[in-house]
């Protein structure tokens, strides 16, 4: 969302054109992040049947506004027939579960990622400031790497959970033993 030109520029300056329609895709995205847990509870619930009726609500809005966004607005309404369909149907999903179940996809914890996440895209606004226009693919790529950890400490700063500090621990070890083969593959 900070860099779209740059990131599209990388297959050529023809996919340029398609940068509002990729930030409104990664807005569908960031809903279906908040809710998309639901669909895969519903399925393993005992009204699995949802999940072939949500199925079909979702193909039908998805084509509905499909046929309605590309005409009006080219890409840009591709885009966002991709963020109606998938709010209407991350939408219908979270009812669902609270109806069927009494559940809901957030609980006291969920403020974390999105402090983290808020922290890190206004850092990365700022920090775009100070890069040039134009980003070549190794300063992107730099950038990116900078962002990820931006977040990461964020993360770690608002507090960890045990489950985040599971899965950290997992992705150390496994970072730890991909270093280790490197290390010995390198002096044979």
């Amino acid at each position: 969302v900070l860099v779209p030109e740059a990131r599209l520029a990388v297959f050529g300056p023809r996919f340029t054109d398609g940068t509002s329609a990729l930030v409104i895709g990664a807005c569908a995205e960031l809903v279906n992040a908040a809710t998309g847990m639901c669909g895969p509870i519903i399925a393993m619930s005992p009204h699995n049947r949802m999940k072939m009726v949500n199925s079909f609500v979702w193909a039908s809005v998805s084509l509905l506004a499909n046929v309605v966004m590309i005409p009006l607005w080219g890409v840009v309404g591709a885009g966002v027939a991709i963020l109606v369909s998938t709010s209407v149907i991350n939408i219908v999903r979270t009812v669902e579960l609270w109806v069927l179940m009494r559940v809901l996809p957030w609980d006291r914890r969920s403020w974390k990622p999105v402090v983290a996440a808020l922290g890190t895209a206004a850092l990365g606004y700022v920090s775009l400031r100070f890069l040039p226009d134009e980003l070549d693919p190794p300063l992107l790529a730099a950038f990116a790497v900078g962002i990820a950890a931006v977040f990461v400490a964020l993360f770690v700063l608002v507090g960890l959970e045990p489950d985040d500090r599971l899965v950290l621990g997992r992705v150390r070890a496994n970072v730890g033993r991909l270093v280790g083969r490197a290390r010995s593959g390198g002096s044979r």
